[in-house]
């Protein structure tokens, strides 16, 4: 997975989104406030002058996310099983093409070594503080759309994040400006149309389109958002997917089999659960985790949890994940 370094600082938070901060599981609905506490209601200044800037300095943060007890995904499986054949059975044998990750319970991908994948890890500057913007990883990430396929009843990657925003000016840190960075959905099916329901917050686009086979479609013009993306099928009601928009070019997914590329590893794979996140700066840093159904997993929800990022040797962070 590529990182990328940019500007961006933590804006203060609005007094009555403190009420809302969950530490632990707390359910997939978003409470807190927009990541990086960015989300233009503000209700207490940034320190006067500039922010301090920071540059990548090979800091690393790493570390797993553990269940605290394990849900049945057996019979999770066989219940999504079911659910297929019953609402599509002249699709049934086409859709049960795809592999494990696509047929089986896609909320709880749990790994040989009890850790959780599909977890979302990013990273933000504490107020006053400001992640220096690299041109170059802004315009890679502007020539790279984040692509999600439709190959047989499933999306894939079931978890994708957004570089969305980012900050680019220290005398002004609460100025943001798109990367450009968009979303590209394909239908490489070869036996159905399928139909992608997207929607986010209020700042985001939502839309409702359906695309026939071989199709593809984009969401564009995305911003930061507190909530997380969410994509559905109408036509194969089981089917969805989740992206968090971010305005930080420092983050992660744990690791698991519903993934692609790099990030996707087999269940007894010792990486599934983990995460690792590079190049970053040395010093404080607020660290958010998030899973789509257990929510925030580190302290003070949206607005993350302050850790200390050393010079020479890996910041290790792990969390736990209750089951809803």
């Amino acid at each position: 997975m590529r990182r990328f370094s940019f500007g961006l600082v933590l804006a203060a938070l609005p007094a009555f989104a403190l009420s809302l901060m969950l530490t632990g599981c707390g359910g997939g609905k978003d409470t807190g406030p927009a990541a990086g506490g960015s989300s233009g209601e503000v209700t207490k200044e940034t320190p006067s002058g500039p922010a301090k800037i920071l540059e990548p300095k090979g800091g690393i943060l790493k570390g797993s996310i553990t269940l605290t007890s394990r849900p049945d995904v057996k019979k999770m499986t066989e219940d999504l099983q079911n659910r297929i054949a019953k609402e599509k059975p002249d699709q049934k044998d086409n859709c049960m093409k795809g592999d494990a990750g696509e047929i089986s319970e896609q909320a709880y991908r749990v790994g040989a070594n009890g850790k959780l994948g599909n977890v979302f890890v990013w990273v933000l500057p504490v107020e006053g503080t400001f992640f220096k913007v690299d041109e170059k990883a802004l315009k890679e990430a502007k020539e790279n759309p984040i692509k999600i396929r439709q190959p047989h009843c499933a999306f894939i990657p079931h978890c994708s994040i957004v570089w969305a925003e980012y900050h680019p000016d220290p005398k002004n840190p609460k100025v943001k400006k798109q990367t450009g960075q968009f979303i590209e959905i394909v239908n490489d099916s070869t036996f159905t149309s399928h139909n992608t329901k997207y929607e986010a917050g209020t700042k985001n686009p939502n839309g409702n389109e359906t695309i026939p086979t071989g199709g593809k479609m984009k969401i564009e013009n995305l911003k930061e958002d507190s909530k997380a993306m969410e994509l559905h099928c109408n036509i194969h009601t089981w089917m969805d997917a989740y992206i968090r928009l971010v305005d930080t070019p420092y983050y992660a997914i744990s690791y698991s089999d519903t993934l692609d590329g790099t990030n996707k590893v087999k269940e007894d794979d010792p990486k599934f659960g983990t995460y690792e996140i590079k190049n970053l700066p040395v010093g404080k840093v607020r660290v958010v985790v998030w899973h789509e159904r257990c929510g925030y997993l580190n302290k003070n929800g949206g607005r993350g949890e302050e850790i200390e990022i050393v010079e020479g040797k890996p910041t290790e962070k792990n969390f736990e994940a209750k089951p809803q």
